[in-house]
């Protein structure tokens, strides 16, 4: 009797591969792992089914089976209730089994030199590695409640943060804490794992959505629980190290797991507690390959094992605030600021009064002056990397372009010298000496990115410490620590920030900011626009004043000024902006609200459900034509809208042609069925790149 073994690899469009299992093999079970013949290569796969074969019947299948290489005993069996959440990620999201796989472990661990041994070594790399997590795993055991005593803290429970955590240890149902920024949350984290910790002792995932903040979110729980073993995972680390990680959470080695999106997927045991953490942020849906969303899969996940759930956030999603309405996740609200101080106050800049200079308004130029005098931290908030967005020709309208982007090419100060960057494909070039249409020797500059504010700044006030933090700053985990580190130290005076810093950060000494391109995304193409909007800006805006001022009053008479928000606008009567400078907690759950009926009356999510369908190839003709031809199938499943086929913006991207045909549907379950339906047509038919994206946030991209 031979045993066969279903095994899925990390390969697009497979399901799992039948191959044989050597009988000189330990027997296999579900949930292991091996090595197996893949065409030409080996690769690593996840054991999913087995079942005994007479030898004779092999001649049924008219095809040769290959033989499983070896076992893999250096990874962890994936346990039952981990295999379902894999299961569930391939089917809701359409996407092969052995793709969720691949995207649960890590890439080091799915290299198949890991486990091969040299003359000098013993062990394999990957042995070694578990061997030596295994062993830190069986000396330290198991979670007990000595595990989750919390050192004391000095600062008492304000009043809503007793009545949330009350809640939450009354009423375990998912909850969304709903708090203004600067209410304490974290700290709200902190007790509730403390108290769940004493009850019943399990083990703990936070997922925040920038890699910025784990490691002040990983100081913070290491003082206050020094008998925990605390880990990070996100793209930051090394191969290597994000191997070792995952192996010490598998293993057990973990109690209080802190990461990116790609944690959802750790095969953490005896999970009794999830946090997601901004759960409105848009970083926790993938937006290539395995287009997933990480809240939605850690709302799941939590349902499917019992874990307790807890979202958090100063401006909760509106899929949220819908689940909020039908009464699907209670609400905990937390309205003030733990500190005692009152909120910063927004105005608003009208720029038909005021003329800006070097891309601000005058009066904000005074306002960072002041904050100079009171040696107080400012923000200066242009989310725009690069000099300037665009460069033009005033002679002929000639504007520069990515030559494989239908999109403008950003200008960019590298050391000495200039570059153009695409922030699509990242082409960089040098740009041209005069306008390439017309011979103009005289380039312009339209608008004005990060670098370009910030040598503005440093000129006006050479005596400033200026630190600009954007992703070309911030090219590191190491360099975007050490720079936050300089700000809450007060080794900074001007902060030039783009949306980096808007992001769960605490910064005592910071009391002005300063928005400049707000308007920008007033008319941004899609149907989430303002709700991303006002989310930046109250997020932005909360970054001021979450502390008292710390720096000496002027004089006995002249007190130190209040925090202050200033956003400079053209539009100072649009709603959002008037919602903006509306002050307090209801005005703008009122806002919120007017959003929300806004979708539903339009028929949008989270009141439909949506699919899209990415197609892209090089021959611009082939991906139209394939957009065509699943339009002309046609789906047999009722209740479901199939649109006509149309470019998606922008057209072209890294040389790539791209079309979306989308799907809209009022039931979940059918309009999975369309997708199925189209999904089985495709692989059959289409000849270009294809991707199904469930749930998208948004048209363009």
């Amino acid at each position: 009797m031979l045993t066969l073994v279903d095994i899925v690899v990390d390969a697009p469009r497979l399901g799992p591969l039948t191959y044989i299992w050597p009988q000189a093999l330990p027997r296999p079970s579900p949930g292991e792992w091996a090595l197996v013949p893949m065409g030409r290569r080996q690769m690593v796969g996840l054991i999913h089914e087995t079942r005994p074969c007479e030898p004779q019947a092999l001649e049924g299948f008219g095809y040769t089976l290959r033989e499983v290489h070896a076992k893999v005993e250096a990874l962890p069996t994936i346990t039952d209730l981990h295999l379902n959440l894999l299961r569930f990620a391939a089917r809701y999201y359409h996407r092969g089994l052995g793709e969720v796989v691949g995207m649960m472990l890590p890439g080091w661990w799915r290299a198949p030199t890991q486990y091969r041994k040299s003359p000098k070594r013993k062990q394999s790399p990957a042995d070694a590695l578990a061997t030596e997590v295994r062993a830190d795993a069986e000396k330290k055991g198991a979670p007990s409640p000595e595990t989750y005593r919390p050192r004391p803290n000095a600062n008492a429970l304000t009043s809503d943060q007793k009545i949330a955590l009350d809640r939450l240890m009354v009423d375990r149902r998912p909850a969304m804490l709903h708090g203004v920024t600067g209410s304490g949350k974290t700290r709200v984290y902190e007790e509730l794992i403390a108290e769940l910790g004493q009850e019943n002792p399990g083990r703990v995932l936070i997922l925040v959505p920038e890699i910025g903040l784990t490691p002040q979110l990983h100081e913070r729980l290491r003082e206050r629980f020094p008998m925990s073993r605390l880990g990070m995972l996100h793209s930051g680390l090394t191969e290597r190290q994000r191997a070792k990680t995952w192996m010490e959470a598998a293993s057990g080695c973990i109690d209080i797991l802190i990461g990116t999106r790609m944690a959802v997927f750790v095969p953490l045991d005896d999970l009794r507690l999830i946090i997601v953490d901004e759960e409105h942020d848009n970083s926790y849906k993938q937006q290539e390959g395995l287009r997933y969303s990480a809240r939605d899969l850690a709302i799941w996940r939590a349902q499917s094992i019992g874990a307790q759930l807890v979202l958090g956030s100063a401006t909760p999603s509106l899929e949220t605030q819908a689940q909020l309405k039908s009464g699907r996740i209670q609400s905990l609200e937390m309205r003030n600021q733990a500190t005692g101080t009152e909120a910063a106050k927004v105005h608003l800049i009208d720029l038909s009064r005021e003329r800006p200079e070097e891309g601000m308004a005058p009066s904000l130029w005074s306002r960072l002056e002041e904050a100079l005098r009171r040696h107080e931290q400012s923000l200066v908030f242009v989310n725009r990397r690069g000099w300037s967005p665009i460069l033009s020709c005033g002679a002929c309208g000639w504007i520069n372009g990515c030559r494989d982007c239908d999109a403008p090419a950003v200008l960019h100060q590298r050391g000495s010298g200039w570059r153009l960057i695409c922030h699509r494909c990242g082409l960089v070039e040098v740009p041209p000496k005069a306008c390439p249409a017309c011979g103009n020797p005289s380039l312009d500059t339209l608008g004005r990115g990060s670098q370009r504010i910030e040598e503005a700044i440093a000129r006006r006030f050479p005596e400033a410490r200026v630190l600009r933090v954007d992703r070309d700053q911030m090219n590191s985990p190491k360099a975007t620590e050490t720079a936050f580190n300089e700000i809450r130290e007060g080794r900074v005076d001007i902060v030039v920030g783009t949306q980096m810093m808007a992001k769960g950060h605490d910064f005592p000494n910071l009391r002005t900011v300063l928005v400049l391109d707000a308007d920008a995304r007033l008319h941004q193409p899609d149907y989430r626009g303002a709700e991303q909007l006002f989310a930046l800006l109250l997020q932005v805006a909360g970054r001021a004043g979450r502390h008292p001022s710390s720096s000496p009053p002027q004089s006995a008479t002249v007190q130190n000024a209040p925090a202050g928000v200033w956003i400079q606008t053209h539009y100072p009567e649009h709603p959002l902006m008037r919602a903006i400078t509306a002050q307090g907690f209801d005005s703008q759950k009122a806002f919120w609200a007017a959003l929300l009926d806004d979708r539903e009356q339009s028929g949008l999510p989270p009141f439909r459900y949506l699919a899209l369908i990415r197609l892209s190839h090089r021959n611009a003709k082939a991906v139209e034509e394939a957009a065509k031809a699943i339009h002309a199938q046609g789906i047999k499943t009722d209740g479901v809208q199939l649109y006509p086929p149309v470019p998606q913006y922008p057209e072209r991207v890294a040389n790539k042609t791209r079309w979306q045909v989308l799907l809209e549907a009022h039931s979940r379950s059918k309009l999975h069925a369309a997708v199925a339906e189209l999904d089985v047509w495709m692989a059959n038919n289409l000849k270009v790149d294809a991707n199904i994206e469930i749930d998208p946030l948004g048209f363009s991209g």
